[in-house]
């Protein structure tokens, strides 16, 4: 009889505490993934240095000979918007005007390729070595897989990559 009221208690705790993160989880809003291709050695980076790698300050996957080839999704799609705040701390008119005084000064060939979704990120980064994005966790194509920032992943409690 003990060891049933000691389940029990056991179990509605855990339901309790399970409700409560699952709640948590779910108002900070939709957590934007980093991707990469399922190939590349890139399994974590932090947030400076992801910082750098988006603003193209950094032209080599951290860990990899392979160049950077950095894939944005469209303007005013909700993995942009949370890029935008979260990451590059601007708005879309700054960040272009960013781009377009990196490629003026000779600094990048040329902007980063904007696809028009999740389906389209898949597709022009599965092909490239060092092939970098980013898209909503909930969106993450085939062939491509989601990488730690800050030793956390997009579904952990904590992931700073959230609207």
């Amino acid at each position: 009889m003990k060891s049933t009221k000691f389940l029990l208690s056991l179990l509605a705790f855990t339901m309790v505490a399970w409700t409560s993160s699952a709640r948590e989880a779910s108002a900070a809003g939709p957590a934007l993934a980093i991707v990469v291709p399922d190939a590349s050695p890139l399994q974590d980076i932090s947030m400076a240095n992801l910082k750098e790698l988006f603003l193209l300050e950094v032209l080599q996957v951290p860990g990899s000979a392979a160049k950077v080839k950095f894939f944005a999704m469209p303007d005013n799609s909700p993995a942009q918007k949370i890029a935008l705040s979260v990451i590059y701390k601007m708005s879309a008119a700054d960040l272009k005007r960013l781009w377009l005084k990196k490629v003026f000064r000779n600094e990048i060939a040329t902007e980063p390729t904007s696809v028009s979704g999740a389906g389209a990120l898949g597709s022009a980064i599965a092909g490239q070595k060092g092939g970098v994005g980013y898209c909503l966790n909930s969106e993450i194509p085939a062939g491509l897989r989601a990488v730690k920032v800050d030793g956390k992943s997009p579904e952990d409690a904590g992931y700073s990559l959230v609207e």
